[in-house]
């Protein structure tokens, strides 16, 4: 009897080193990054919905959402990537958040989630991604392009997101026999929210809607 205890513990104990994983193993990119003694780390999870890729302070990271709208990034591990097709997907994630120096200078110090597990669930996206078309059509609505464009073909796409900006770039003007009149530019925010917003092009600002339209009144 005290052979089989012992058999199966140690099957047991077998298992386990077989089945966890390092921190360095989960994360060998940040491997070399060297961790503050202080560093504890602190273990959540939560239901998030997956937006895509982004930058973080020293690594790429996946840009999630919350439930409650709120963003989150955290640095996949290596061995579990997340492609374009899992955007808008929901995921079970579960991650540790961590103190580490910044390119192991232990002088600058900032706190980084890693993940440690995540899984696919069916659940509906808490935030649909909105289409070209939909912005698009949403800029045809507002009062101020109303009264200036009379078709479609004065309301377009001039630029996509990029390495050099996250927004779309949507002229607004008329056609006219030999040229384009724009009359409004717009800066449109897809991820983490959805926004349109206003670019002041003579004073090189980028305004709320808001904004501009207050300004637009005070010079009335």
């Amino acid at each position: 009897m005290r052979l089989l205890f012992a058999t199966v513990i140690a099957g047991l104990l077998i298992s386990y080193s077989c089945t966890t994983k390092s921190y360095d193993e989960l994360h060998p990119e940040i491997a070399g990054v060297k961790l503050t003694e202080s560093s504890k780390k602190q273990v959540f999870s939560d239901t998030l919905q997956y937006l895509g890729e982004t930058e973080g302070e020293d690594n790429v990271c996946a840009l999630f959402l919350t439930k409650r709208k709120d963003t989150l990034n955290i640095v996949l591990r290596s061995d579990k990537p997340l492609d374009d097709k899992s955007i808008d997907k929901v995921f079970f994630v579960e991650w540790e958040n961590v103190i580490i120096a910044s390119g192991g200078d232990v002088n600058v110090k900032y706190e980084q989630a890693f993940a440690t597990d995540y899984k696919e669930i069916k659940l509906k996206p808490f935030q649909k991604t909105v289409t070209a078309d939909q912005f698009l059509l949403d800029i045809s609505k507002l009062p101020e392009v109303k009264e200036v464009v009379s078709n479609e073909e004065g309301i377009f796409i001039s630029e996509g997101p990029g390495e050099e900006h996250p927004y779309y770039v949507v002229q607004v003007g008329n056609q006219q026999e030999d040229h384009f009149t724009t009359i409004y530019w717009f800066y449109v925010y897809i991820k983490p929210k959805y926004e349109i917003k206003y670019y002041d092009l003579a004073n090189e600002k980028v305004l709320s809607l808001e904004e501009w339209r207050a300004n637009r009144k005070s010079q009335k």
